[in-house]
């Protein structure tokens, strides 16, 4: 999940300075939008994380 955050976050940083160089300087800007594959990603990464945590506290609590 680190490697996806860092994937995400470099991708946009790099997105960003790719739209400042081609704007100009006196018009008022808003950042570009977020990839919503990047979106997905990360809804994916929790929702795994969300099930295992879980399913890994029943396993180790043994059964009742």
């Amino acid at each position: 999940m680190l490697a996806v955050t860092l994937i995400a976050v470099a991708t946009y940083i790099a997105l960003i300075f790719t739209f400042l160089g081609t704007i100009e300087y006196s018009k008022v800007v808003n950042l570009p939008d977020v990839n919503t594959t990047i979106l997905a990603t990360f809804g994916l990464g929790q929702d795994r994380y969300l099930t295992k945590k879980p399913a890994v506290a029943i396993t180790r609590a043994g059964p009742v």
